[in-house]
């Protein structure tokens, strides 16, 4: 990926914001990919953390791209509170 980070922006609480992401094989061999959520990196965060995740969803989760192929992966955020999500 040319970026490692999805920006939303602002969002109103309790609305959903969906950002579409592009992916493109640029190789030619097959490319299989999937929305990975690493575990928290401390326990004293890692509650904190899980529930920040359960604010953004992906479609689809996963997929095959052939060589030359493109896909779009739309990713959602529904915040619940005011707070800044990072």
């Amino acid at each position: 990926m040319s970026n490692d980070n999805v920006d939303f922006d602002r969002v109103a609480v309790n609305t959903r914001k969906t950002v579409k992401i592009r992916l493109e094989n640029l190789r030619e061999v097959n490319c299989e990919w999937w929305f990975y959520n690493p575990a928290p990196a401390s326990a004293s965060t890692g509650n904190e953390k899980k529930k920040e995740i359960e604010n953004f969803s992906v479609y689809p989760l996963s997929g095959m791209l052939l060589p030359g192929q493109r896909s779009t992966i739309d990713v959602m955020f529904i915040p619940n509170s005011d707070k800044p999500f990072t």
